[in-house]
């Protein structure tokens, strides 16, 4: 799950229509990401996405969300309103084990619980469900 970093003070600087266009080139951006045709990328509200990776390891699972992270900073979108000048994100990484019953619903229970706390750390970074 990753959320637009200071998406509010985007909006209010560049306006609603600049909003949706950076909304825009971030879903084609995540889109075009995907490396297997079993990924899912989805708009989850608001400035929020959900990139669903079935079956892989905890360590592939890392680098995706790593890959992902550095791929938005690339596409260099201004963002007058941020230290760095450019639109970042938070993002938040859970996963399931093939072995576990858990209930999926969990899975975005943890995956914005891990979402908060990178955004507690100042945003712009990853932060996984086992990580404290």
């Amino acid at each position: 799950m990753l959320d637009i970093d200071h998406f509010k003070q985007f909006n209010d600087h560049y306006g609603h229509l600049a909003g949706d266009d950076c909304l825009k080139k971030l879903a084609s951006t995540l889109s075009q990401s995907g490396r297997r045709a079993d990924e899912l990328v989805a708009r989850y509200g608001g400035e929020e996405f959900v990139i669903l990776l079935p079956n892989i390891d905890k360590q592939t699972l890392f680098d995706a969300a790593q890959h992902i992270h550095q791929l938005i900073q690339s596409i260099a979108i201004p963002h007058a309103k941020t230290d760095l000048g450019i639109v970042t994100v938070s993002v938040g990484v859970a996963y399931l084990s093939p072995s576990n019953q858990q209930d999926p619903l969990e899975l975005v229970r943890q995956a914005d619980a891990a979402l908060y706390r990178a955004k507690l750390a100042g945003r712009n970074c990853i932060r996984f469900m086992d990580e404290r």
